[in-house]
């Protein structure tokens, strides 16, 4: 008898022999990605804390300065939104021409 012959309609799979060393290569270059992308997840958490915290700063400064004119224009709330998105720029229109 011999062999089995393979069937037309099976195909046929490739054969992949891997060395010691390149699952040592695999391995490490998978430890670097990973470390990246936990050194990555890190500072954006950091960046959205600061941001956060600075939009709430500009919230609480917008409301004591309307509190202190006596005028009703936007309130902490509405500053505290247009702060999520222009951060930083937020509180110098607060600070500069806030009155």
């Amino acid at each position: 008898m011999g062999t089995p012959q393979p069937s037309k309609n099976m195909r046929k799979r490739p054969q992949f022999y891997f060395t010691a060393k390149a699952i040592d290569r695999f391995r490490f270059s998978a430890l670097l990605i990973l470390d990246n992308f936990e050194k990555g997840a890190a500072m954006g958490s950091e960046f959205f804390v600061g941001w956060g915290t600075l939009a709430l700063i500009n919230a609480g400064l917008a409301q004591i300065k309307n509190n202190a004119s006596g005028k009703k224009n936007f309130g902490g709330s509405a500053w505290f939104i247009i702060s999520c998105f222009l951060g930083p720029i937020a509180t110098l229109l607060i600070v500069a021409f806030k009155d």
